[in-house]
């Protein structure tokens, strides 16, 4: 089996109008549709991301804080980080530098660093402290020399 990508990430939303807010003004999603219960009331709401990937809201009363497994954080790939860094912090979204600082330590757009990875990247967190990493591939990015042949454990 080869796998394609990532078609969509189901999100536990505790307010979805808060949400559908965050995802479609923020983060420029779509709002595509919804599912709906059998007595009319929506149970998902599903959003365009970017071609063939999509996010999909689904409210619920109460989203667990800190669950022992679960999702750590969602990634998503920008053209120019500090651009995305700047339209954020114009549109009041706080930037965070890991998702172990969120809610804790504030970042400047002008204060994006390379991750583990080589990429530059900075985190936000959605309404329910879901964690969204903004990340720019670069040259120098893992993801993209290996894409191109060479390995970590190629190169010692």
């Amino acid at each position: 089996m080869e796998i394609k990508t990532i078609s969509q990430l189901a999100y536990k939303v505790t307010d979805i109008e808060k949400s559908l807010q965050f995802y479609t003004e923020i983060l420029g999603c779509q709002h595509m549709f919804d599912f709906y219960r059998d007595d009319g009331t929506p149970w998902m709401y599903y959003l365009r991301l970017c071609p063939y990937q999509y996010i999909e809201l689904i409210p619920t009363a109460e989203v667990e804080k800190t669950p022992k497994t679960s999702l750590h954080h969602t990634a998503l790939i920008v053209e120019d980080i500090g651009a995305a860094a700047q339209e954020l912090l114009e549109k009041g979204v706080p930037i965070y530098r890991g998702p172990a600082e969120l809610g804790n330590r504030l970042y400047s757009a002008g204060e994006i660093l390379p991750g583990g990875c080589n990429s530059p990247s900075f985190y936000i967190a959605d309404p329910d402290g879901n964690a969204i990493e903004i990340m720019q591939f670069v040259p120098q990015s893992r993801q993209l020399t290996f894409e191109s042949g060479v390995s970590d454990k190629q190169r010692s």
